[in-house]
């Protein structure tokens, strides 16, 4: 496998994820350099200072001269999440001018593969496939979103519908939600407006999430073996992970890479 994807075009692998929007890519035993030469195909890879946005961990991997970074994530080094369970969410909503990058997500070392999975929820074809009622009523939405890190901090107001920068489609601005009455105030979405007026966002966004979970095509799960790498279009879905099983002295290790949307339009 690793031999047949370098020698694809890099614009090959591009256009496919483009296309399919998630890959999956199986015992790719790579060393953190190899990894790096992988992400680069898909795009430009984000440098030091644009994790700073991301509040995300970062690790060099040099390269002769060049200077490369990576995400270490892990159980251990985000105890805030640690191996509780993670609801459903976007990555990185509130970056100026890289929201929603695409993500990889290389698995080194899983203490308990059948904890821990994670699925992906493809918003963008459920958009299309909305009721009536429902596609008309996200037009009259506005998003409140405020920063995960700093919960009342970073407070920016979006059309509940965006667009995606290369393929033009549309998908909602679904994301982790607050729900005061349950203790959960640090959560990406802080409030909706509907028609001027300031709403609880469980009451409105819970109806999208419910239909689009009882579509099975628009879900898939992923119970990781080490090694996988998953590229993901992180601008056409929310994701969410079960918790992990084992124990809490043990890692259940990943390295990520956040990489810009390409600007080339791509035929749908």
């Amino acid at each position: 496998m690793i031999e047949e994807f370098f020698n694809q075009p890099g614009e090959y692998w591009r256009d496919l994820l483009y296309k399919k929007k998630l890959l999956v890519f199986k015992n790719m035993q790579f060393s953190k350099l190899d990894y790096v030469k992988f992400c680069s195909v898909f795009g430009r890879l984000w440098e030091a200072q644009d994790y700073r946005s991301s509040r995300e961990r970062v690790e060099a991997v040099i390269d002769g001269n060049n200077f490369h970074v990576i995400s270490p994530m892990s159980n251990l080094i985000a105890p805030r999440i640690g191996q509780q369970e993670m609801p459903w969410h976007a990555d990185i909503p509130n970056h100026k001018n890289n929201p929603f990058p695409i993500r990889t997500i290389w698995m080194v070392k899983n203490p308990n593969p059948e904890s821990g999975l994670t699925s992906w929820l493809n918003i963008e074809d459920g958009f299309d496939m909305l009721p009536e009622d429902l596609k008309l009523q996200a037009e009259r939405i506005k998003i409140v979103q405020q920063s995960w890190w700093i919960p009342g901090t970073s407070i920016q107001e979006y059309d509940f519908i965006k667009t995606h920068p290369v393929t033009g489609r549309k998908s909602l601005r679904l994301n982790y939600f607050c729900e005061p009455d349950k203790n959960v105030n640090d959560a990406w979405i802080k409030n909706v407006i509907v028609d001027g007026q300031l709403l609880d966002p469980r009451e409105t966004l819970l109806p999208y999430y419910n239909f689009l979970l009882s579509k099975p095509e628009l879900l898939y799960t992923h119970k990781w073996e080490t090694y996988d790498i998953i590229v993901y279009d992180n601008w056409s879905f929310v994701h969410s992970r079960t918790p992990l099983i084992f124990d809490s002295a043990l890692e259940r290790l990943m390295y990520r890479t956040n990489i810009d949307h390409v600007v080339k339009k791509i035929d749908p």
